[in-house]
């Protein structure tokens, strides 16, 4: 599969990467290129800033790729802008949502569970 991935340095990114070059996938990164891990070389990369919305449509708007997994969706804009970039050209769009993780909202969440 051709796969993209934003912001694929770092955290969930980085490994997703790995998983997808170990069973033989083309991997994409779109990243502002201030990290480079041990794997750079195997994969294509185009540097960018994901919050530059002229920027992140002019390096990526009519390239196709089979699935796209989005690391650094923050903000509603931010998938707005994903689906008009890639409405057409792509399989699939796995949005990875992290708001939880990096403690994003103002008033605390509940968790519960089945047991």
């Amino acid at each position: 599969m051709k796969v993209l991935i934003i912001g694929g340095t770092r955290y969930m990114g980085r490994i997703a990467v790995l998983r997808l070059l170990e069973r033989g996938d083309r991997v994409t990164v779109f990243s502002r290129g201030n990290v480079r891990p041990e794997w750079w070389d195997r994969v294509d990369h185009i540097t960018g800033d994901r919050k530059d919305r002229a920027d992140f449509s002019g390096k990526l708007r009519g390239r196709a790729f089979d699935a796209v997994i989005d690391t650094q969706a923050f903000e509603k804009g931010d998938v707005e802008s994903a689906a008009e970039v890639f409405r057409g050209n792509v399989g699939r769009y796995l949005m990875v949502s992290t708001g939880s993780v990096r403690c994003m909202w103002r008033t605390p969440r509940r968790t519960s569970s089945a047991h």
